[in-house]
């Protein structure tokens, strides 16, 4: 009953010092997100404010990368696991050069959020067609500036996680219709950080991320789609297996 009791109030100050961390910054990023031409800076800033987050809710971040991964090339689509919201704090800290989040439109309605989902970031609503077609064009425009994009495959935190929910075809659509690589990323830590079972909860310590070897899509047409995610998910539940996050069932 502690436990518990200590697990949701620091779900509550982690709630806040989200909150308290970004008043400050919000005017910076009101400025920033007017002109394109600020993305990349705003993009800096999301990376300090994530690192203040985790330095008042006393989390850190341990990061470890294959070896080809250290010379992945950019623009890039970044696939991780999603387990918790701090998957995103993590991801800020993770993505290199210019980068945006293509997510769900869920997203678009959290106040903090809004202001990215309005400007840099690319907010999805997959049963609007018009919607769904219009954030589609977005990110070809993005591509073509050079942004790399930062897509949770499973579409929301799942169930069961850290479980895997099955992917959705987008990201491996996106990357394979624009030849651009695919870099699997593996969070180990998160769901046990900041807990979406029966209301939220957490504790502070570790949350490791591992960066694999980026995919190279170059070559691949629309029969290849179903291949590649079925590659990405299996690195990605390998490394959960491996580190014992979750069980092998085979």
């Amino acid at each position: 009953m502690i436990k518990k009791t200590l697990q949701t109030v620091y779900a509550i100050w982690f709630a806040i010092v989200f909150a308290i961390t970004f008043i400050p910054l919000y005017p910076i990023f009101l400025i920033l997100l007017l002109h394109k031409s600020g993305y990349f800076i705003a993009n800096k800033l999301r990376k300090l404010w994530a690192l203040l987050i985790m330095l008042f809710t006393g989390l850190w971040i341990v990061i470890k990368k294959e070896e080809k991964s250290r010379k992945s090339t950019l623009p890039c689509i970044y696939v991780s696991n999603h387990s918790s919201y701090l998957d995103i704090l993590c991801m800020s800290i993770i993505a290199r050069g210019n980068y945006m989040f293509l997510a769900k439109k869920e997203l678009k309605k959290i106040p903090l959020f809004r202001v990215f989902f309005r400007t840099v970031d690319v907010a999805v609503d997959r049963k609007n067609i018009v919607e769904a077609s219009n954030a589609y064009k977005q990110t070809e425009e993005r591509i073509k500036e050079g942004y790399s994009f930062i897509i949770y495959p499973e579409g929301t935190i799942g169930k069961h996680a850290p479980v895997l929910s099955a992917f959705k075809n987008g990201a491996f659509k996106l990357a394979v219709e624009n030849q651009l690589p695919i870099v699997p990323v593996t969070f180990l830590d998160n769901y046990k950080r900041l807990v979406h079972k029966n209301g939220i909860s957490g504790s502070p310590g570790l949350m490791r991320a591992f960066i694999h070897n980026p995919i190279e899509t170059k070559g691949m047409g629309k029969d290849d789609i179903a291949a590649l995610k079925s590659k990405v998910y299996t690195i990605i539940e390998n490394k959960l297996i491996e580190e014992k996050i979750i069980k092998n069932n085979d």
